[in-house]
């Protein structure tokens, strides 16, 4: 069994061990090294592994080998690197501790919130996930806003008295008196992390991973997400160092509202609050002034796009640059609508495109325009589909061209 040196001292970057074992693992396409004593947290509840690298005395010069992973095998922990070493090599192993100890904030704080949450609430964190930027708290049963605010706040309480957590093993009789929090049921010695003073604690949970010494470390905790889900709550949180950049973007960005707004930062929530009320007012009158321009553009390609044709319809094509795709179908719906007692009489918008394509919009009200879309497809290369009322889709043609199409269909 490797004997895992962080549960003596969680921050201990440095050590020595022996090579036990040296197996080739053909999924991971490298070398799993098992040491007879590690300060790296294999990957498990929730947390990742640590990374790291080993280093090997040699006659030729010392061997640094990166850690690319860290398993769990049985008790051992299985160390992944590019390159075999034999049983009985001496190793000297280092951690990367700036994530190691950004790994620790973020679980220690999850503690003391999911312990916080339990206590008031009786609810079980049963979607713990400890990711690179934020951490992921699922808990089954609902929380309000103020609830969310109010464990936030007491965490932060605890995590400034800088309460001891501590790593023990109970044996089995006292285990069973315990109200330890764990995702699953267990067996064999059962590794609880307590924090607080002994007899006060405000948390007690089954967990391998490593922890903080003291709730100090953890700096700060800041919950800056919250959605229902699944009966329950998703919270997202950052601690620590996390908690302080996220609070600098934020306030970068903050800063860059209230300059492009010519006011101050507290007063950006009611300047954005004006300019949306603006914005739905200027929302409303475009969409008033778009229903008469499609009336007039109307009545304008009704008076001056027609052309006659031989069976006596009407075909009526044009280029529209003014109008948006959606503005435009609402023009060829209000043509057809104007047009729908005529006979013979299609309607055809191009909107051109950058590259001599155009985007083309033609209905009917009595012209199958179907029909219409295979024949254009298999003659001028027309590109989309539609049904007998509409087609649209892309075609490189002159609106010249085009109306003379139309008129030899109809």
């Amino acid at each position: 069994m490797s004997v895992k040196l962080f549960d003596a001292d969680s921050h201990q970057q440095v050590f020595e061990g022996t090579v036990v074992s040296c197996e080739w693992d053909e999924k991971r396409k490298a070398y799993g090294v098992i040491l007879d004593q590690t300060a790296f947290f294999a990957e498990g509840g929730g947390q990742m592994a640590d990374g790291g690298k080993l280093f090997v005395q040699r006659e030729e010069g010392e061997l640094t080998l990166n850690v690319e992973h860290v398993a769990e095998k049985g008790e051992d922990a299985v160390h992944y690197v590019s390159e075999a070493l034999e049983a009985g090599t001496k190793v000297r192993g280092e951690i990367d501790w700036e994530a190691r100890f950004d790994r620790m904030q973020q679980h220690s704080g999850e503690h003391i919130y999911s312990g916080l949450v339990y206590r008031a609430k009786g609810y079980h964190n049963v979607g713990f996930h400890l990711g690179d930027a934020v951490t992921r708290l699922d808990f089954d049963g609902p929380l309000s806003e103020e609830e969310i605010r109010a464990f936030e706040e007491e965490a932060n309480r605890l995590i400034a008295q800088n309460l001891p957590v501590r790593v023990v093993y109970p044996e089995k009789a006292v285990l069973d008196e315990m109200d330890y929090r764990s995702k699953k049921e267990l067996s064999g010695a059962v590794r609880i992390v307590l924090i607080g003073e002994e007899g006060a604690e405000v948390d007690c949970c089954a967990c391998c991973a490593p922890h903080v010494k003291t709730t100090g470390e953890i700096g700060l905790l800041k919950i800056i997400h919250a959605e229902n889900y699944k009966g329950g709550v998703r919270l997202l949180m950052v601690c620590g160092s996390r908690a302080l950049a996220d609070y600098q973007k934020k306030q970068e960005t903050l800063g860059n509202l209230a300059q492009s707004m010519s006011t101050s930062e507290d007063k950006v929530a009611a300047s954005v609050a004006k300019l949306t009320e603006e914005r739905n007012k200027l929302a409303e009158k475009t969409v008033q002034l778009s229903k008469e321009l499609i009336r007039f553009r109307a009545e304008e390609l009704l008076s001056h796009a027609s052309i006659s044709t031989k069976t006596g319809g009407r075909v009526l094509v044009w280029s529209e640059e003014l109008l948006d795709q959606k503005a435009t179908r609402e023009l060829v719906n209000l043509l057809v609508e104007k047009t729908r007692g005529e006979t013979n009489t299609v309607i055809a918008a191009m909107m051109p495109g950058a590259d001599g394509s155009a985007f083309l919009l033609a209905a009917s009200g009595n012209v199958n325009m179907k029909t219409l879309g295979d024949q254009l497809r298999k003659e001028k290369g027309f590109k989309g589909g539609g049904s007998p009322a509409m087609i649209q889709g892309t075609i490189y043609i002159s609106n010249s061209e085009l109306s003379a199409s139309l008129a030899d269909f109809l």
